[in-house]
């Protein structure tokens, strides 16, 4: 994220993130809670498995990186850079 964002955002970029992580977590319990009551105890597993499934889908396409590496200075793991 350092990497992507600019320099004066990286910031507000890291505090956009910490909120939208923390902000599901009321949601998701009740959607848990909701399954759980519907299809049994072993509902919110089976539901958090599919939703990881899809999600590991949708990043398929995103392997291609797009930071590039940087040759290191320091003289010490020089040996192991292909040029």
């Amino acid at each position: 994220m350092q990497q992507r964002s600019p320099q004066a955002m990286v910031g507000r970029s890291s505090a956009a993130f910490r909120t939208a992580s923390t902000r599901g977590a009321p949601v998701a319990g009740l959607l848990g809670g909701t399954v759980a009551a519907v299809y049994g105890l072993n509902g919110p597993a089976l539901s958090a498995a599919a939703l990881f499934a899809l999600a590991v889908v949708s990043l398929i396409p995103a392997l291609k990186p797009d930071v590039f590496v940087v040759e290191p200075d320091d003289g010490v793991t020089t040996a192991h850079v292909k040029p």
